[in-house]
């Protein structure tokens, strides 16, 4: 047996190896989470407008979105928004047909409204031109889904793209 103050010992040095274990778990959790962020951000950072014009609009496609994008903004007004997306509704489809918009366009102003996502997109480091924030606003006074995205906001453009389509009826 050994003195009385020490006898403990054995249990406080393991008491005190797991806590050592757990901050260091912890610190590692954290460490990590930070480095793939990071690591997230970094190649996000490499990713071409191009490429990321072109992500975007995939995954806007795969949830049902109609999208549209200027290819070559050189003879368009300078400022307007990268890409305008639109959910279509059965309505809309249906007056897409051939010969019944002319039909029915006195009907246009019974259609429901859906929501006009505006998207000016733009590399990690890069920010809107005084023209663009210009349409932006002049957007914002239609829809409330207007947004500036980079590739760094993946998280969002899902979300907004999934919660942003009309539900149902």
């Amino acid at each position: 047996m050994g003195h009385p103050a020490t006898a403990g010992w054995p249990q406080l040095l393991r008491n005190t190896e797991a806590c050592y274990s757990l901050r260091v778990s912890k610190w590692q959790r954290n460490y990590r989470n930070r480095k793939v962020t990071d690591a997230r951000n970094m190649l996000a950072s490499q990713v071409s407008e191009k490429v990321f014009q072109g992500q975007v609009m995939r995954q806007a496609k795969l949830l049902g979105w109609e999208a549209y994008h200027t290819h070559n903004s050189k003879r368009s007004v300078e400022g307007f928004p990268d890409t305008i997306f639109i959910y279509p509704t059965p309505e809309a489809l249906e007056l897409a047909a051939p010969g019944q918009f002319e039909k029915r366009l006195q009907d246009l102003t019974s259609f429901p409204r859906v929501p006009l996502v505006v998207a000016e997109l733009k590399k990690v480091d890069e920010y809107p031109t005084p023209e663009q924030r210009l349409w932006l606003a002049l957007f914002r006074q239609v829809t409330d889904h207007v947004y500036v995205w980079r590739p760094t906001d993946w998280e969002e453009i899902h979300r907004v793209l999934t919660e942003a389509r009309p539900v149902p009826v």
